[in-house]
């Protein structure tokens, strides 16, 4: 453990030194991407640089091709029993919740952030705290009254925990390929009275001055081990304990989760600038020329129109005299008038340069600075396909962003057990599925998988038409189809697979005269409709069951009769040529 704080500033010192370059590189991207360009790029005195959006616009561009509010939550059961697919359901259930609740109890998205960080950066990083202020009392031993209803409706808002996007910028890890890191350094600029007024054993080196300043900067270090947690403040010490998350003889975690965006390359130097890239990495040297050559032709076109004068007396006189606009009249001594500088048009040269320049810019990024429908595409569906081609430049960002979606839920599932949290879940609209309670002891194992959607509508019509045709040919389930290619539509395929064989069983009924639905009111008609519901729902949990079991010939006869109503194997729809055969009956 670091005795002194002279050990925590010399491991940052050499961790700043290590990332330099790397961290160089990410703050010239940020500067194109705000437009910030003094120092960066070289022009004559007095020339004012053109603001060029390029950048920024393909930030924008290829972040809004990512949605996070829409995540898709999996757990992996420990077993296919009973008990087992119940507990999977609940963490599935209390994994929606948390990245609900996440968003809710941010000013800003945090996975949303870290597909920001992704693009811009190269790099993303989030850290996730508990905040034992939030954390409830175990719930009462009654699972009914007053007090257990009180409970689960303060438990249903409950946020135990602090969960924020990181600066890459401001991160220092130990190189190495650890996940979560074995040691790590957060870099933060706190103020001076802020710390003193929360840390009062904290000790200013500038307070006993007359000139102190509650709002002066302080670097703040946060130094993170699996065993230890220290904190500095310009070179004093804040406090040093051991790390919070460790329970019970339970080795901690640094609650940090820290990855690249997967556009880079492990190199034989080990330098971390390999894998710093971003998505403006390759054209940087284009968006620089693209800005150069913006600027010239802006300041030749305006030296153009508006020529400099050249003249012997006082400039400001001149410049009141001369500097009127168009359709002024302008009187000047007999035999001197105006001289104007001759300069010549701007050189169709230039606009043949920034044409090649802007060609290469559109190579890497044309899908996030077209926009709209691509000339010549007449149908949502083949822009669909260009789309799902284009997505190919992101795919290494999304899938960083997945797997940091997925490690999200599984440290928020280790702090849960270490801690031993206490909360409340949503139920849902259907009066099965009641209000949830988890507690630290239901986290047996950290099974769980998120991932995020592509935010074009057209991309989820690729993937549904891409999901149908698959269903159609026998290749793939409905439950395949439901689960992987419309879960945008379903939101439970399980469900969705009860409510269909209860249309069935309910119109198979109606066919065969048993029922008469036009003589029928509403609520006989709801009441078959339930009861139609449950028994499709015992024969679908008898199903699940026996899934590992052998088929019997009863099994068999009563799957052929489903597949007779429902049609060939693989489609529920009437067949194309029966359709048009019965078309043509029609006319005839």
């Amino acid at each position: 453990m670091p005795k002194s704080i002279a050990k925590v500033t010399e491991q940052f010192a050499q961790l700043e030194r290590h990332y330099q370059p790397t961290h160089d590189h990410m703050r010239k991207v940020e500067r194109m991407v705000e437009q910030r360009y003094d120092g960066l790029i070289d022009v004559p005195y007095e020339v004012r640089i053109f603001r060029s959006s390029t950048s920024a616009n393909i930030v924008s561009g290829f972040r809004n091709q990512i949605r996070t509010h829409e995540p898709t939550v999996n757990f992996t059961p420990f077993g296919l029993g009973k008990p087992a697919l119940r507990h999977g359901t609940l963490m599935q259930r209390w994994g929606y919740a948390m990245l609900k609740r996440e968003r809710e109890n941010s000013d800003m998205d945090p996975n949303l952030q870290l597909a920001l960080d992704l693009i811009s950066r190269g790099a993303a990083c989030k850290k996730i705290i508990v905040d034992v202020d939030q954390m409830m009392l175990k719930a009462p031993n009654s699972n009914r009254g007053l007090a257990m209803r009180e409970w689960e409706a303060k438990g249903m808002k409950n946020w135990p925990f602090v969960s924020r996007a990181v600066d890459p910028l401001a991160i220092f890890i130990a190189p190495g390929q650890d996940k979560p890191p074995q040691m790590l350094i957060e870099k933060q600029i706190r103020y001076a009275g802020e710390i003193s007024r929360r840390y009062p054993s904290w000790i200013d080196p500038h307070q006993g001055k007359k000139t102190w300043n509650p709002a002066r900067p302080v670097v703040w270090l946060e130094y993170w081990t699996p065993d230890e947690y220290t904190v500095e403040a310009d070179g004093e010490l804040v406090f040093e304990k051991d790390n919070p998350t460790m329970m019970k003889g339970v080795e901690g975690i640094v609650p940090y989760i820290f990855d690249w965006a997967g556009l880079g390359r492990h190199h034989v130097d080990g330098d971390p600038r390999h894998m710093g890239v971003t998505l403006l990495s390759e054209i940087l040297g284009e968006l620089e020329e693209e800005v150069r050559l913006k600027t010239a032709i802006s300041v030749q076109t305006q030296m153009h129109v508006f020529p400099p004068i050249l003249t012997v007396e006082d400039p400001k006189k001149v410049a009141k005299q001369f500097g009127v606009g168009p359709g002024k009249v302008i009187r000047h001594l007999p035999n001197h008038p105006p001289e104007y500088m001759q300069y010549p048009p701007p050189n169709e040269n230039m606009y043949r340069f920034l044409d090649a320049i802007q060609q290469n810019i559109l190579r890497v990024a044309g899908s996030a600075l077209r926009g709209g429908r691509d000339a010549g595409v007449q149908f949502g569906v083949l822009q669909a396909q260009l789309i799902g081609q284009e997505l190919t430049t992101i795919a290494p960002i999304r899938a960083t962003l997945d797997r940091m979606g997925t490690q999200t839920l599984n440290m928020m599932a280790r702090l849960m057990k270490s801690y031993d949290i206490s909360m409340a879940i949503e139920g849902s609209a259907e009066p099965a599925v009641e209000t949830g309670r988890v507690t630290g002891k239901d986290f047996s194992h950290f099974n769980f998988d998120v991932t995020f959607e592509a935010v074009d509508p057209a991309e989820n019509d690729r993937m549904l038409l891409v999901g149908e045709a698959l269903r159609r040919a026998g290749d793939i389930s409905r439950h395949t189809f439901h689960k992987k290619y419309a879960k945008h539509v379903v939101e439970d395929p399980d469900f969705e697979a009860v409510l269909i064989y209860a249309e069935r069983v309910l119109e198979q009924a109606i066919e065969q005269g048993v029922l008469l639905g036009v003589v029928l009111d509403d609520d006989v008609l709801n009441q078959l409709a339930n009861e139609a519901v449950d028994t499709a729902a015992s024969a679908a949990g008898f199903a699940a069951e026996q899934q590992n079991t052998d088929v019997s010939g009863e099994a068999r006869s009563r799957a052929q009769e489903l597949e007779a109503i429902s049609g060939r194997p693989g489609s529920s729809t009437i067949p194309r040529e029966t359709a048009e055969q019965g078309m043509e009956n029609s006319r005839g």
